[in-house]
């Protein structure tokens, strides 16, 4: 969880929260990449350990789809964007809609594409009013971007169907810190996880046969602790027999038992061939097959003269 001074921040995804990546902090703001998956719908947690009730402001892809008031020492959770007092539509990840109109080569209004921002803004204590729900749906469009824009392959926020709740009172304030300049601000960047290995920011993981072939590339040594200890190797044997080599770290492993079982398989096929050989060929002796004659016919040489053999058909 991003925590900067005395404020904390989470995405959560089924109610656990994604697990942050590099994150960064400078004189105001934390930033840190989470992994997003189409589809996923998320809710964002807010947690307030200041002195006294702040505002927190979430933007989502540029754009402020949610206002809310904290007390000290409280947790919020925000699960989407006003629609009324009593319904909302919660907040997901989607795929990009592209195009290849020229017109949308702008990409000074997609900056802030794939972010999800908690701007937290002190306020005048007492100067809280009733205000009325407003809605805010048409902050979240999925206007085409260009193709070729460094956005592509992206994702961005999308909304969820409707969900009633129960009634909600909005109030307003005056704010001490403005929404461009907030006291703290907590700066999510999304990204589909294979985007983000690509980048180095979540580390590749090699698999398990990988990572064995490249600590034992055919050694006859292998490194255990401080003491290398030597590995069993069965003799390969001639033509008709199976090559084994037995590792004595893998006695009892299932892909060592398949191997196990291949060679005996395939042992009793090479017994078979041989025994089918030796059948045909005492069946050939006794019917006594005889070969017929090339006919081709290559005269003897004489000497000091070469000699030409015509191959063509008459």
């Amino acid at each position: 969880m991003p925590q900067f001074r005395e404020f904390g921040a989470w995405i959560l995804v089924d109610g656990k929260e994604l697990e942050e990546y590099d994150v960064k902090t400078d004189d105001s703001t934390i930033t840190c990449f989470v992994p997003s998956i189409v589809g996923q719908t998320f809710t964002i947690k807010v947690k307030n350990k200041y002195g006294e009730k702040v505002s927190f402001q979430i933007m989502v892809d540029g754009t402020r789809v949610k206002g809310l008031l904290c007390c000290s020492e409280r947790e919020e959770v925000i699960h989407g964007i006003d629609v009324t007092a009593t319904s909302y539509r919660p907040l997901a990840f989607g795929s990009l809609n592209l195009t290849d109109d020229d017109d949308a080569r702008d990409g000074s209004q997609w900056q802030d594409l794939g972010s999800i921002e908690v701007r937290v803004r002190r306020f005048i204590q007492g100067s809280q009013r009733d205000s009325r729900v407003k809605n805010r749906e048409q902050n979240i469009t999925n206007v085409a971007i260009h193709e070729r824009s460094k956005k592509a392959g992206t994702h961005r926020v999308t909304l969820g169907e409707k969900k009633k709740r129960p009634v909600i009172k909005l109030s307003c304030v005056d704010h001490i810190d403005t929404l461009e300049n907030p006291y703290v601000k907590i700066r999510f960047l999304y990204r589909p996880k294979d985007i983000l290995q690509a980048q180095g920011i979540i580390p590749q993981i090699s698999s398990p046969l990988r990572q064995s072939s490249q600590k034992r590339p055919g050694a006859e040594l292998e490194q255990h602790g401080s003491h290398p200890r030597k590995l069993r190797t069965g003799s390969v044997k001639s033509r008709g027999s199976a090559r084994t080599v037995k590792n004595e770290d893998d006695d009892g492993h299932p892909a060592s038992q398949t191997i196990v079982e291949k060679e005996e398989r395939m042992k009793a096929m090479m017994a078979e061939v041989e025994k089918m050989r030796s059948e045909l060929e005492a069946e050939r002796s006794q019917v006594g097959i005889k070969r017929e004659a090339s006919p081709i016919h290559v005269p003897p040489p004489a000497s000091g003269k070469r000699v030409f053999i015509d191959l063509t058909d008459d």
